[in-house]
């Protein structure tokens, strides 16, 4: 991946026309030279607001390149937002289902540029908060749940892709009967190193096959981290 860092922080209490320039410049220096090149991806990129997902005190470092963590939730990094749509934008799904963090910025970005989105979140709170924000963006094609986000959400499914909007150590096998054949899952999954790559699964004919792709170090979701091993 490009090492290109975007504009580190926008100024506390900026008016509006500093983040607009901050997503730009995220575009120009971080999203594009990493070979995000999708042109629905791009423009969910430069529309929809990041500082709008993450909590008030966080806005400032919104566009920075790196992950932003909170107390009940997190937002990954702009360019491991926009790999978990490049690699399934292509495959134009119908009806996506995206485990969210908390934070609600990454199904934002796939109801821009998918039909219908499904977005299951690990906690009331933050589901109510994204609610009201893609209320107020006048999204009418997510639908937001909460629950056990390896147990999905069998009611809407099946889904043509499953976007995870942070890491997982597997694809849980409730996960696997809700994707549909020929489905494709994005995430970031655990890799030899110990720390997470970027990777998609493909399901055909019941058969979940994994392809890594780049690296990428991201937190795992609620639910979804493997097992604590004790050493002694």
């Amino acid at each position: 991946m490009s090492t290109a860092f975007a504009l580190p922080a926008v100024r506390p209490g900026a008016p509006p026309n500093d983040f607009v320039l901050a997503r730009q410049h995220m575009l120009e220096s971080q999203i594009k030279p990493d070979n995000i090149i999708n042109p629905a991806v791009l423009t969910a990129l430069g529309t929809v607001p990041r500082e709008a997902y993450v909590p008030q005190e966080y806005q400032d470092r919104a566009y920075g390149d790196r992950n932003l963590l909170w107390q009940d939730g997190f937002l990954l990094s702009p360019t491991l937002c926009a790999l978990l749509l490049e690699h399934i934008a292509p495959t134009q799904p119908e009806h996506v289902l995206v485990l969210e963090s908390g934070a609600g910025y990454v199904t934002a970005l796939a109801a821009q540029i998918f039909p219908r989105v499904t977005a299951l979140f690990p906690d009331v709170g933050p589901a109510k908060v994204a609610l009201n924000q893609y209320s107020q963006s006048k999204y009418e094609n997510i639908a937001v749940k909460s629950g056990l986000l390896p147990r999905g959400w069998s009611r809407s499914a099946p889904y043509q892709a499953i976007i995870f909007a942070g890491a997982a150590a597997d694809v849980a096998d409730g996960l696997v009967d809700q994707l549909s054949d020929g489905g494709v899952a994005s995430g970031f999954f655990p890799a030899e190193t110990g720390l997470t790559k970027f990777g998609l699964w493909l399901k055909l004919h019941g058969v979940l096959s994994y392809r890594p792709i780049a690296d990428g170090k991201a937190p795992y979701l609620v639910g979804l981290a493997p097992p604590v091993r004790f050493q002694f």
